[in-house]
């Protein structure tokens, strides 16, 4: 039992190292920077970092489930009943991640009817330049409204229907206290499904910043105090990793920065700020402005293109790997309570 246990810790720590790694690692799956060749950002929360989170938390229930049919639990004990809950907040909480996934389909209908109109070559060449050149900057100020939109309608989402359901509590458990076995087990997988669930949230749906100063989600305050004692607040690394980041992406938000981004998803904040390049280039050229380089905007249409090709690939991993974790979750329980109805025959 202790092994399987301990297996489980082991996996769930790996698994946030592996994380808080891969946002170290600058540049993993993003294919560029956003807002241009000079911009020292990377590549949080991009469509690939934001699948790995998802494959963890899927993993580690998978694991939980695996765990619990080893272990020798009383029939029809609180344990079922802390296990139902849990997974009740991770159905809820994947059901607003696919409901704003979805959302993000309207953005990417938007960016699809604009492409065509970025790369017809008459908005240069052509008498019409000027004209054709509004026609554009139209189609891309659909593209931001459609953003605005997508933004007003996620942060009610979320209002709605997150509330405190996910909450990242680090804390210190001895070796004697009450969530030793699998109660240590639950409520390690709970606080670490909270942390992913969070930052899936902050990535798909609505960046939230929690009550107080900075980014802060709770959790051990150092990784000293992870180590102390039994502390089961495994992921306080990839927590305070990703507080960093979100706390760089507005430029240091407690000494004049921005704001971060409403929607954190990389790929996201990529083509609004590239669109916003080509943007201003096409108001010069609208303009009779002619000395604007056509290389220039040819290049930032083709980064677009290919930022929205990752776009696009990453929210159809996200959704089928959603789709199969409701399925993995309804079969999970239905293993658990399969295993009390045969203890109590």
């Amino acid at each position: 039992m202790e092994a399987s246990i301990s297996g489980f810790y082991a996996k769930l720590r790996r698994g946030m190292e592996d994380l808080e790694e891969s946002i170290a690692s600058k540049g993993r799956g993003c294919g560029g920077r956003v807002g241009g060749e000079d911009d020292d950002d990377d590549c949080f929360m991009s469509a690939r970092w934001v699948n790995e989170a998802l494959g963890l938390l899927r993993s580690l229930h998978g694991e939980l489930v695996r765990l619990v049919q080893s272990l020798r639990l009383p029939a029809g004990d609180k344990w079922l009943d802390d296990y139902m809950d849990e997974s009740a907040k991770l159905w809820s909480a994947c059901h607003v991640l696919k409901s704003a996934a979805s959302g993000l389909e309207g953005y990417q209908a938007a960016v699809e009817a604009a492409l065509p109109l970025m790369t017809d070559g008459r908005w240069w060449s052509s008498a019409s330049a000027p004209a054709l050149c509004r026609q554009v900057m139209r189609s891309i100020s659909g593209c931001r409204r459609e953003a605005v939109s997508l933004e007003e309608d996620n942060k009610a989402l979320v209002d709605a229907r997150i509330g405190d359901l996910v909450r990242f509590e680090g804390r210190r458990v001895g070796s004697a206290g009450k969530f030793n076995g699998f109660r240590g087990v639950l409520f390690a997988m709970s606080n670490a499904s909270s942390l992913l669930l969070i930052l899936l949230l902050w990535g798909l749906a609505h960046y939230s910043p929690p009550s107080g100063s900075g980014a802060s989600m709770g959790g051990c305050s150092s990784p000293e105090e992870e180590e102390e004692g039994c502390c089961l607040c495994f992921g306080s690394g990839l927590h305070r990793r990703a507080a960093a980041e979100i706390e760089r992406i507005g430029g240091g938000c407690g000494g004049g920065g921005v704001r971060p981004p409403a929607i954190l998803l990389y790929e996201l904040r990529r083509s609004q700020a590239v669109m916003d390049d080509i943007w201003a280039l096409l108001d010069l050229r609208a303009q009779g402005k002619a000395d604007t380089a056509v290389s220039a905007v040819s290049e930032k249409v083709e980064t677009l293109r290919e930022c929205f090709g990752s776009f696009k690939a990453g929210l159809e991993a996200v959704v089928a790997q959603l789709d199969d974790f409701f399925d993995e979750i309804v079969e999970g329980r239905k293993k658990l309570l399969d295993i009390c109805t045969r203890r109590q025959r």
